[in-house]
């Protein structure tokens, strides 16, 4: 064992590619792989591709980059989900699963996206779709009660209201959205 000076500004590798990377917060205790190039980066750091190091040092302290994870098997993560990407952290939580789902959820609720497009929103008490879909069928019950109003008048009941016409669109407008929630709904 030999006690080494501490490494400053070692960048971090994280998963990355041209068009796509994943970014974890780094705190204090995280645990990870101190890996140390054989030549100086001190160039590539500043102007990434490939360059001269114009150094001749090798293996040098400075030239180091922290690969997060490599975590003991008695420290297992909590709750993965196999055969998925999964991102976690202490409150909430993504899950891309094979078929294309995609779960969104956090302490209070989420959004999980189906593979064949069907949609499930929960604020962790009802089901958020269902409950649209209950106040919309609602009021359609409402517009068919206002629609069959009649009023008792000097000489008999009332005829139907006059703007009928105008709760019939209403109501039709009311079906069309409940189709399209239907549509939507797992």
């Amino acid at each position: 064992m030999v006690d080494l000076p501490l490494c400053n500004q070692v960048p971090v590798s994280f998963p990355r590619t041209q068009t796509a990377y994943v970014h974890l917060p780094v705190k204090k205790g995280d645990v990870g792989l101190l890996v140390f190039s054989e030549r100086s980066i001190d160039r590539y750091k500043n102007y990434g591709g490939s360059q001269d190091p114009q150094d001749t040092r090798r293996h040098d302290l400075s030239d180091g980059f922290f690969i997060l994870g490599g975590y003991p098997v008695n420290s297992p993560a909590e709750g993965v989900v196999e055969g998925a990407l999964h991102f976690k952290n202490i409150s909430s939580e993504v899950l891309m699963l094979e078929d294309g789902t995609v779960e969104l959820k956090n302490s209070i609720g989420g959004v999980k996206f189906s593979g064949d497009g069907k949609l499930v929103m929960t604020n962790g008490v009802v089901e958020v779709v269902d409950l649209m879909e209950r106040h919309l069928t609602r009021i359609s019950t409402i517009l068919d009660n206002i629609m069959a109003i009649t009023v008792p008048t000097g000489v008999g009941p009332s005829g139907v209201p006059i703007n009928l016409a105008n709760f019939i669109t209403d109501k039709a407008d009311i079906e069309v959205m409940k189709a399209e929630i239907g549509s939507i709904k797992e």
